[in-house]
Order: C-alpha cells, then sequence, then structure tokens
C-alpha cells in the first residue's frame, strides 16, 4: 500500500468520517444541555468535554505498526476532504460523507429517539475534533519541560518496545501528556490485552487467527 501497489482498504476512510461524525454528535449532546449560546473552546474542550478515540488494529506483529500508522496518515487527509467537501442540501447521495451521515441518523433514530441531527451545530465539534486529533503528542518521558516525540506524529502509536508511547487519563498527571480528548491509536499485540482507551467508539481490525475464539472476538 505505502508504495503504491494496492489501494488502502476502503473501511479505513469510512472509520475516519464515523470517527468524526460521532465525536461531532458526543460533544454537540453535551453542549446542547447546557442550554449555552456560545459553543466551547478548543480550551474547554480538552479541559471538560469527554474523550474520544478510534483504534486501528490491523496486525499483532510489532514492526509492523510503523507501516499501519503511515497507511492511517495518508488516508486522513482524504478522508478530511470528504467531509470539507460535503454540503447537506447539495451533495449527491453518493456522496462518500453523505453515506456515513444517513447511517449514522438512522442509528441515532433508532437507538436514541433523535429524529434530527443539526449539522451545522455538529459541523462546529467536528472542526474541533479533527483540530484536537491532529496535535501532536508530547513524550512523557521527556520530562518538564515536556517536548514532542521526534517527527512530531499525532496518532498514538502503542507498541511494547521502547519506542512505544502511553495512554494517561490520570487527571494528576501534567496536562500536556494527557491523552487528547480526540485520538486515534494504532496498536498490535498490547491492544488485545485488556487495555482501556477511554471513548472509544469506532475500532478498524483486520486480521486472521489459526483458532479464533467467538468470546475473543466479542470482546475485541
Amino acid at each position: 500500500i505505502l508504495e503504491g501497489n494496492r489501494e488502502s482498504p476502503s473501511t479505513i476512510q469510512k472509520a475516519m468520517m464515523d470517527y468524526m461524525i460521532t465525536c461531532g454528535i458526543k460533544w454537540w449532546r453535551k453542549w446542547n444541555k447546557t442550554g449555552q449560546s456560545e459553543k466551547p473552546s478548543i480550551s474547554d474542550i480538552e479541559r471538560s468535554y469527554e474523550h474520544h478515540a478510534m483504534m486501528v488494529h490491523l496486525s499483532l506483529i510489532k514492526e509492523n505498526q510503523k507501516s499501519v500508522r503511515q497507511i492511517v496518515e495518508m488516508e486522513w487527509p482524504k478522508a478530511v476532504e470528504n467531509y470539507k467537501s460535503f454540503d447537506l442540501e447539495t451533495s449527491p447521495e453518493n456522496h462518500p460523507f453523505r453515506e456515513r451521515w444517513k447511517l449514522q441518523l438512522e442509528r441515532s433514530r433508532a437507538l436514541k429517539r433523535i429524529q434530527s441531527l443539526p449539522f451545522s451545530d455538529i459541523a462546529y465539534f467536528i472542526d474541533c475534533c479533527l483540530e484536537i486529533t491532529t496535535k501532536p503528542i508530547f513524550d512523557h518521558r521527556s520530562g518538564s519541560p515536556y517536548s514532542f516525540y521526534p517527527g512530531k506524529p499525532w496518532i498514538y502509536l502503542l507498541n511494547s518496545d521502547d519506542e512505544g508511547m502511553e495512554l494517561q487519563y490520570d487527571k494528576n498527571k501534567p496536562r500536556e501528556i494527557l491523552t487528547k480528548r480526540a485520538a486515534i491509536i494504532v496498536g498490535g499485540n498490547i491492544l488485545s490485552r485488556g487495555l482501556t482507551i477511554e471513548g472509544l467508539c469506532v475500532t478498524v481490525f483486520g486480521r486472521t487467527a489459526a483458532q479464533e475464539m467467538g468470546d475473543t472476538v466479542l470482546q475485541r
């Protein structure tokens, strides 16, 4: 895929659009309950709103994880462009983002009894999600003042080696190294070992096993 010999799985972009939409709705619902007219700032969202996360689990092999992260980085701008080019009134039925929006609307009606979703308000929170998601990650091992990881990656890479990042949810930790309120996480074996990811809403999971057990698949 990285060498251009084949296309990335379409599920990655679909998952990214679902990640944007579900984050926008989650944060919009919280704001809507406050009855406030002014929408929250990025700082307010980072301080007091719920976590939202997407996990990409395509391989157990540790050496593959950096390549997986590269693929996610490569697909992200395409998913963002699908969102940016979408117009609720004029975009055709087969527009990639409309397809995901329509599916979410159907789920909201069936599961939450929400009959309509105000796209213009939700779009504000989607924009906040995009901004927070792509913020570079601070290296928790660098010490205060904290510095970014080399190359300023914005996707969490969870590996069991020295390059692996950590998810920090302890509010007593310095704010710089706390897990971002909107985060995309790539990993392998460590993601199958009971790791807690707060606000996990979307998962891209693709691998096979010689003897796959039903309860294990369900837990994932």
